[in-house]
């Protein structure tokens, strides 16, 4: 059978349908999966712990597993802007770490190897014609404009989409606490909603917002599945023969 799930919209007065399939007879349980790494779950977490692992330098931005890797804003507001806009470098910070190695290393490096050979190796100087250097750097400028622009452009659209999508969960949620007659109902309504949020991050995103977890590990599809198994937990309350729970989890197996 399958459970069909209509609502109406506020917004765009139109019909939202939220199919669940069948429940199959076999599901993947904690045994059969390794344990969650990278996920907080609610009842472990306190006061200076969140959902995801944070960097204490800026409280903003998630833990990298590497210095190498790239800074990534949990939750990107207008004041933070406060803290970005100084021109006076945080040495600490993550960003000025990502910036200071490899990126301003390699180059220092190179630089300083370069000045050394023409000054002390060879009487002959190392160097290259200014026109050269000039259509190089304008092919650069160029390449990296137009990606700029297109990374951008899907951000922002990428916004849109999310924020759409988190006005729609709104409504649904007012339509169902207004609409739907008995609490268990309304309590089930409130769990898919928080649950198709979840879903949606795992869908669009391989590894969800666990960007700690590494495509080339032996048992990244069961590790990645760990996370999105204790997420939803914390969604329907640990319950884990929950028709919902069961039928969302054998979605992401398949």
């Amino acid at each position: 059978t399958m459970a069909l799930l209509v609502a109406p919209s506020l917004r765009s007065r139109t019909t939202v349908r939220v199919v669940l399939p069948a429940i199959s007879s076999v599901w993947f349980s904690s045994s059969s999966s390794p344990s969650p790494k990278y996920y907080i779950p609610r009842k472990q977490r306190t006061t200076t712990d969140g959902i995801y692992e944070i960097d204490r330098v800026y409280d903003s931005r998630l833990k990298r597993r590497r210095r190498i890797d790239p800074t990534r804003e949990l939750n990107y507001q207008a004041e933070n802007w406060e803290s970005h806009k100084s021109v006076y470098p945080t040495f600490g910070a993550s960003p000025f770490q990502r910036l200071l190695f490899p990126d301003l290393f390699i180059t220092s490096a190179i630089a300083g190897g370069l000045t050394y050979y023409n000054e002390f190796v060879d009487t002959e100087a190392l160097w290259m014609d200014g026109k050269g250097l000039a259509a190089g750097t304008t092919a650069i400028a160029l390449l990296s404009g137009f990606r700029l622009n297109a990374s951008y452009g899907r951000y922002v659209e990428a916004r849109t989409l999310l924020g759409a999508v988190n006005t729609a969960s709104r409504d649904l949620a007012s339509n169902a606490n207004m609409w739907l007659t008995t609490e268990e109902s309304k309590d089930r309504m409130m769990r898919l909603i928080k649950a198709f949020s979840v879903t949606l991050i795992f869908h669009l995103n391989a590894k969800g917002g666990h960007n700690q977890i590494r495509r080339n590990q032996a048992n990244f599809r069961d590790q990645v599945y760990s996370e999105f198994r204790a997420e939803l937990l914390d969604v329907f309350l640990g319950h884990e023969r929950d028709e919902d729970f069961v039928r969302i989890c054998n979605w992401f197996c398949t």
